[in-house]
């Protein structure tokens, strides 16, 4: 069926308007006369063709004749006949078809009959096909949720499972940071390359006892409550390039290998605002993985630079981004669409599944995104996208050291030997006097005989699980004998009962391990002035 134009309008129901879907002509030329408002909505009245609405063919065989906006325009670009077949499924109808010719009155009875009839395959065929787009598009968005909601629920199991570990691994890292501590603000005759050793050790502890904290944490967002504090990203990746060294460098070359670390760090990076600690241990773990990736060796880059221009309407930046990027090789789409899972690896024995199940928490905990870019054989790029924001009125650069309380008669309770020596010399550090007691029961004998002597216990630290008499207990029963006598638990799970709010009863602090002199200080003045 020969015509000089067709042109399919969709309706949309609730404002009773169509919309221009496709547009086809014999002579191109004629498209700037008939693209009447590409895209906009036009009211069925101002097609002239409303009775397509009854489900009705509409014949105009002189369109000049007819007193409505798209008639108009239709016989301003020379079609003279035009004819519209309305696009029905189930008596509703959902758009229309329109064709035309230059000459008058040039269709035939047969011709619309033919169009009545064609009509009904064409709205049936595109009703289907809309039906199968949005069936897809809900399919999609399913899917997608159903992903997030297992990522979550392992990242939630994988929390669940730090809780019961807390406590010994924070017990095992105390005796690692407290003595590094101890060494660095103590021992005056250090050099310079055994006390930025000391650092190392003592940084790399501390970022262990927050992954321990925040395992069964990072699935959640972060707090609004939740302090930033600005960061340097360039020194930070610096500062990982120095820690991780050995990996990258000293390992590889005892084995062989030869990897090349590149920095690329742009110069006009602003501050951030963030946790750096998380911060650290995520880059550390990317390139931990980028090293993984190059048993032959290759060349490892760390680079950074600013972003989200194209999408600032001002041309300024939004975004900072940290990327990581090797020669290694590479991940197939399989392993890409699993690699964000805990415990999933492709190391074997060799790894835990969880760096970049960890990094991304880091990347939601900070608002920000993680994109991954990898092809086996031709390594892998990751980016940690960064929303730059304005520091938190309450930030600080570094924490404030707490002032020393006057010397104190204090009883430390805990069942690990090397806990109970380090918080014994961290506190006589301090001046002040430490009887340590090896179980609940020992530690309540030791207050008891104080008490009778006359010389009381200032101030008394306890460990929560120790067997047969729990630091519960033992607070309860302290508190029966001397209930003025402030009572601490430091313990491996002080993190997790801070962000629960799950103070024990009869304790009035909460001390995490591994133990602080600053956080020590902080606490021990606080309730002897209360």
């Amino acid at each position: 069926m020969t015509v000089d134009m067709g042109r399919v309008y969709m309706l949309n129901a609730e404002s009773d308007t169509h919309t221009n879907a496709s547009l086809k002509l014999g002579d191109q030329q004629m498209a700037d006369k008939l693209n009447w408002h590409q895209g906009a909505a036009i009211a069925l009245v101002q097609t002239g063709f409303s009775k397509c609405k009854e489900g009705k063919t509409v014949y105009l065989p002189d369109t000049r004749q007819i007193q409505a906006a798209l008639t108009q325009k239709i016989a301003d670009a020379g079609m003279r006949c035009a004819a519209a077949v309305p696009l029905m499924v189930e008596d509703k109808l959902f758009g229309i078809l329109i064709v035309g010719r230059h000459g008058l009155d040039s269709f035939s009875s047969g011709e619309c009959e033919f169009l009545r009839l064609l009509s009904g395959h064409v709205a049936l065929a595109a009703h289907q096909a809309r039906l199968h787009t949005e069936l897809k598009t809900a399919y999609d968005e399913l899917r997608e949720t159903q992903q997030a909601v297992m990522q979550q629920d392992r990242l939630r199991a994988l929390g669940q499972m730090a809780s019961g570990i807390a406590h010994d691994i924070n017990n095992a890292l105390s005796p690692v940071v407290g003595f590094a501590s101890l060494l660095l603000n103590y021992e005056p005759d250090l050099s310079q390359n055994a006390k930025k050793h000391l650092n190392y050790i003592k940084m790399a502890g501390e970022d262990v006892s927050h992954i321990v904290a925040r395992l069964r944490e990072f699935y959640r967002r972060r707090e609004e409550r939740e302090s930033l504090l600005p960061l340097n990203l360039n020194r930070l990746v610096e500062e990982v390039a120095d820690m991780t060294r050995p990996r990258w460098r000293d390992i590889s070359q005892s084995r062989g290998i030869m990897v090349e670390l590149k920095m690329d760090l742009a110069t006009d990076v602003p501050a951030l605002v963030g946790i750096e600690s998380e911060l650290r241990e995520a880059l550390t773990n990317l390139i931990f993985n980028a090293v993984d990736a190059m048993p032959k060796g290759g060349q490892l880059t760390l680079r950074t630079c600013l972003g989200g221009h194209n999408f600032n309407p001002d041309n300024q930046p939004t975004h900072a981004i940290l990327e990581v990027q090797d020669t290694g090789m590479g991940m197939d789409q399989e392993t890409l669409k699993h690699c964000l899972e805990p415990f999933f690896s492709t190391k074997g024995n060799r790894g835990t599944g969880m760096g970049l199940a960890m990094v991304y928490g880091v990347m939601e905990r900070h608002d920000g995104k993680l994109e991954i870019d990898s092809e086996p054989g031709r390594g892998t790029t990751i980016q940690m996208i960064f929303p730059l924001r304005e520091q938190s009125p309450d930030g600080k650069l570094k924490e404030v050291e707490a002032s020393n309380p006057a010397p104190l008669q204090i009883l430390c309770i805990d069942d690990e030997p090397l806990l109970r020596e380090l918080v014994k010399e961290i506190l006589e550090c301090d001046g002040h006097q430490v009887q340590v007691a090896d179980s609940g029961q020992t530690g309540l004998d030791a207050f008891q005989r104080a008490m009778q002597r006359g010389r009381p216990f200032d101030v008394v630290i306890t460990d929560l699980g120790m067997p047969y008499l729990d630091g519960r207990e033992v607070a309860k029963r302290l508190k029966m004998d001397s209930p003025t006598t402030p009572v601490i638990m430091l313990t491996g799970w002080g993190a997790f009962m801070k962000s629960d709010g799950e103070v024990p009863a009869h304790i009035d602090g909460i001390l995490s391990k591994p133990p602080r002199a600053n956080e020590m200080r902080e606490i021990l003045t606080r309730l002897t002035r209360k």
